[in-house]
């Protein structure tokens, strides 16, 4: 006997077989019972998830000579017909590929002579959608007021392609996504039927690739037990599948939370030598930290994570290792750092240098990794205050304030307003401002530049001569405006700006922000890594 592909020897033969759409079948079971079918149903729904195995059970129920609370017997003549694909009663169409008017006028020709084997007469149109319209019109009459004798099933993932006159026409289901858990278990029911020996986490990690859909993971199954001839394990899933193994990605995001650069680029590196692609790598490392979120947000995080309570308690603990704010900004960072790489000829290097930057900026904070937060407050900016002119030491006090004049108000200082003279000292911190507000351009222009307190309300940005653009960049009444924002945000004033040369030797005019390793990386590979402090 040729040998049979997984998910068509396990196809369901009766309904309570159905995984993962118990709504769908009460209310088919309920309708066979009674006698109350429609003459014409629409089972909407992704791929896999148990539309056409409906269609065709449901075709069985009503045609079967010994029904059982709605379900076919599957032993009469009529169900063993059907179910061989021999009953001319029972017909399936592509939509795919017969799309034409006059595929849709045979089944109008054929629908007028009464079943010759059966009690009705099944058509099942899988993936209608495709249909053309001249074909959904042609179908119209025929499906509103068809024989008594006759059923339409019609099929498709794409239900919104379907014109709304035979919406109208149809009995609608939206078949949904199989949960991991009910795909685990049919794996493992299909796994012990076929003999073979398996790891839990082998069939979690097959059920999450499914993606909900059941035909997948028996697809998914059959691929992986041809891969051994010993117990299915985790790490041959994840070499069939080409997909990270749980335990490179634990051991990752571990050296991440220990800030510890040299195993994180080592554990990338060994997924890549095995054939990893970097970018799906990003992909695998961002998930899994998208479970350590909900694992530290959630009491019973299992049904969110679709994965057994064994795995499960794996995130659980290392998501303690973290807090929710170093988990949210390592997810922005690699969503980054994917963006990168999709416009990057090396995606390894973009990935090894988003891992060396987020552990890098980690040990700068003794406590934690840098949390990214919104755009800080910006307080209302005190109105200037007239203050009186300067006193001459042997001029008297009043002999300047005449008698009418009010006592001046006092002025309001912020508590974070300091000298202007303090600028430089927080220079580093102000670039990193307008980098975070995506001013990147213009802290490139400043970092040629040497900023000096010329008085209390006035800052001369020094530029070499050589450096003219950058000068008159900076000279833009905007530009001007976003530094003096940022300054605003660290010092607590908002001075005039003015831009001018100087013939200063190379070293003297060398910029006083320090370089920090982080900020080199930023300067050179631009913004796709961001952090705040």
């Amino acid at each position: 006997m040729d040998h049979q592909a997984l998910y068509r020897q396990f196809r369901p033969d009766t309904f309570s077989q159905l995984a993962g759409q118990d709504a769908i079948v009460t209310a088919l079971k309920n309708q066979i019972e009674n006698g109350r079918t429609a003459h014409a149903y629409l089972f909407c729904g992704t791929r896999g998830t148990g539309k056409t195995t409906t269609a065709r059970l449901l075709s069985r129920a009503v045609n079967c000579l010994n029904p059982n609370s709605g379900e076919p017997c599957n032993e009469c003549e009529a169900c063993l017909a059907m179910k061989e694909g021999t009953s001319i009663d029972v017909v399936e169409i592509d939509a795919a590929s017969n799309t034409s008017v006059d595929n849709i006028r045979q089944i109008r020709e054929e629908i007028a002579y009464p079943p010759m084997y059966l009690k009705k007469k099944v058509y099942i149109i899988d993936e209608v959608h495709m249909l053309s319209g001249g074909a959904f019109n042609a179908l119209l009459k025929t499906l509103e007021e068809p024989p008594e004798y006759a059923m339409f099933i019609l099929a498709t993932t794409e239900y919104h392609k379907v014109p709304a006159t035979i919406l109208s026409r149809c009995q609608r289901y939206d078949f949904k996504r199989i949960s991991g858990a009910e795909i685990s278990t049919y794996l493992k029911f299909v796994c012990n039927e076929s003999g073979a020996k398996f790891e839990d986490d082998a069939i979690s990690s097959i059920a999450y690739a499914a993606d909900g859909s059941m035909r997948d993971g028996l697809s998914i199954l059959e691929k992986c037990l041809s891969s051994t001839n010993d117990v299915l394990s985790q790490e041959i899933v994840a070499r069939v599948l080409g997909t990270v193994d749980d335990r490179d990605l634990f051991k990752l995001s571990t050296a991440l939370a220990e800030k510890n650069t040299a195993d994180a680029i080592s554990v990338c590196e060994k997924a890549i030598a095995e054939g990893r692609d970097p970018i799906l790598l990003t992909v695998y490392l961002m998930e899994h930290f998208r479970c350590l979120m909900v694992a530290s947000l959630v009491k019973n995080p299992s049904d969110i994570l679709q994965m057994n309570s064994e795995r499960t308690k794996n995130f659980t603990l290392q998501s303690q290792k973290f807090t929710l704010n170093q988990i949210i900004t390592i997810l922005k960072s690699l969503t980054n750092v994917y963006k990168s790489q999709k416009e990057s000829p090396n995606p390894k290097m973009m990935l090894e240098i988003g891992l060396a930057a987020i552990s890098s900026h980690g040990q700068k904070q003794v406590s934690s990794i840098p949390v990214i937060q919104e755009t800080p407050y910006v307080p209302t900016v005190p109105k200037p205050v007239e203050v009186p002119k300067p006193v001459a030491p042997e001029q008297k006090a009043e002999e300047i304030i005449e008698e009418d004049s009010p006592e001046p108000p006092e002025v309001v200082v912020d508590e974070k307003h300091l000298s202007l003279s303090e600028v430089t000292d927080k220079w580093g911190e102000i670039c990193d401002y307008l980098i975070r507000e995506k001013k990147v351009s213009l802290c490139g222009n400043l970092r040629l530049c040497r900023p000096v307190a010329e008085s209390e309300d006035t800052l001369l940005l020094i530029f070499r001569p050589e450096n003219r653009i950058n000068h008159d960049l900076v000279e833009k009444p905007t530009n001007k405006a976003d530094l003096q924002e940022a300054i605003w945000q660290y010092i607590g004033i908002k001075p005039k700006i003015h831009c001018c040369y100087t013939n200063e030797t190379p070293a003297q005019a060398k910029q006083v922000m320090p370089k920090a390793d982080i900020d080199a990386l930023e300067s050179e590979f631009g913004d796709f890594i961001k952090f705040e402090d």
